[in-house]
């Protein structure tokens, strides 16, 4: 797991313990799959890349993967980044 990912899961996991929500660190996660170095390892808008995704997702989340849709999750990212969901993955 990269450092990237690994501070963002952590600050996640801190902020679900409080009773408000910090959206920086859900904006920071997201920034990483999105954009970041996670969005890298996905290569977003090639073949299998929703598979990559869920599969990233979801090995670097461990075991708050399972709290999670993470296929959903995937999907959102790519209707965010393309402006629909991935047809075919």
């Amino acid at each position: 797991m990269s450092a990237g990912a690994e501070n963002a899961w952590d600050q996640i996991r801190q902020r679900l313990m409080l009773d408000e929500p910090n959206t920086s660190a859900v904006q920071q996660l997201k920034a990483y799959w999105k954009t970041g170095e996670g969005a890298a390892r996905i290569r977003w808008g090639t073949d299998g890349d929703l598979t990559r995704c869920h599969q990233l997702v979801t090995r670097e989340a461990g075991v708050d993967a399972a709290t999670f849709d993470v296929w959903g999750y995937c999907q959102n990212l790519h209707k965010e980044l393309f402006g629909r969901p991935n047809p075919r993955d």
